[in-house]
């Protein structure tokens, strides 16, 4: 797993990222991390599943795969 940002601000995120991301860190922990990188560079209090995206991109075997998480997903992960 690798954490990685685009696009505006990425490199404020990326510095999020960088100082928070482990190798170690489970899936969700990561999706949670870069949830909060986004709402750091947001500059928001809170984000919701409503107004927010977040694909996960993972490799297995050579295979790559994309998942758009929906909103309930992403509201989940905030709510924990």
């Amino acid at each position: 797993m690798q954490a990685t940002a685009i696009g505006a601000n990425s490199q404020t995120a990326q510095s999020i990222l960088k100082s928070d991301y482990s190798p170690e860190l489970s899936l969700r922990d990561a999706k949670k991390l870069a949830l909060t990188a986004l709402r750091k560079i947001m500059d928001v209090t809170t984000l919701s599943g409503d107004c927010t995206e977040l694909l996960q991109v993972t490799e297995n075997d050579g295979s790559i795969s994309v998942k758009r998480l929906t909103g309930a997903d992403i509201a989940e992960l905030i709510e924990t």
